[in-house]
């Protein structure tokens, strides 16, 4: 087919553009007209800079707060982690005891060993 139908054809060739609605291309040229097109004052540049220098060290701020806080909970995970191990392997420990004493003795022992690393770990942190 060459074009549009015939319907569309009609429909457009009654179009002339003239009862388009402003656009923003419009409010464009009369905001260039308006400042002759020169662009920013060295002034104004001066404060935007400076504006620009202010959040950027703002958001360097926040950046640096986060980072800080993941790096603790990053290490708290270690730790966790490591405390789990620590836990399956006295179970496992215990499982494999004589008796229930034994198995007492052993879950007891272990455990108040992680109790006291677990504090230092937190002195630590």
């Amino acid at each position: 087919m060459d074009g549009p139908p015939p319907s569309a054809r009609s429909h457009f060739a009654d179009f002339d553009g003239s009862s388009r609605p402003t656009t923003g291309r419009n409010d464009d040229d009369s905001r260039r007209q308006n400042h002759g097109g020169a662009g920013v004052s060295p002034e104004e540049y001066n404060i935007l800079n400076r504006r620009v220098d202010r959040m950027e060290y703002s958001i360097g701020t926040v950046v640096g707060k986060i980072d800080s806080a993941l790096d603790k909970l990053e290490a708290l995970e270690r730790v966790k982690m490591r405390h789990r191990e620590e836990m399956k392997k006295l179970i496992t420990e215990s499982k494999t005891a004589a008796s229930d004493a034994a198995a007492r003795q052993l879950l007891e022992e272990g455990v108040n060993k992680e109790m006291h690393r677990f504090d230092a770990d937190n002195v630590t942190q």
